[in-house]
């Protein structure tokens, strides 16, 4: 990881699944997990995406807080 205050990528999906909502995406059948880190001028992020067979839901968290920044939901 760039940066010592970034988060671990396991901490980050833990962050993600505290929400009951997104507990509940999770615990469906056939579900794909993506997990990415990024790296923007010194800032760091995870990008934690949940495939479904004709749905995608997208997730970014800040490195450090692991606050949720942005959530989208996309057909496939």
């Amino acid at each position: 990881l760039k940066n010592k205050s970034t988060k671990d990528w396991t901490k980050a999906i833990d962050k993600l699944l505290c929400e009951e909502e997104n507990l509940n995406l999770i615990n469906s059948e056939n579900v794909e997990l993506r997990i990415r880190f990024i790296d923007n001028d010194g800032y760091d992020y995870w990008y934690v995406g949940i495939i479904f067979k004709d749905k995608i839901y997208s997730f970014l968290l800040d490195g450090e807080t692991l606050e949720i920044i942005a959530k989208k939901e996309d057909l496939k």
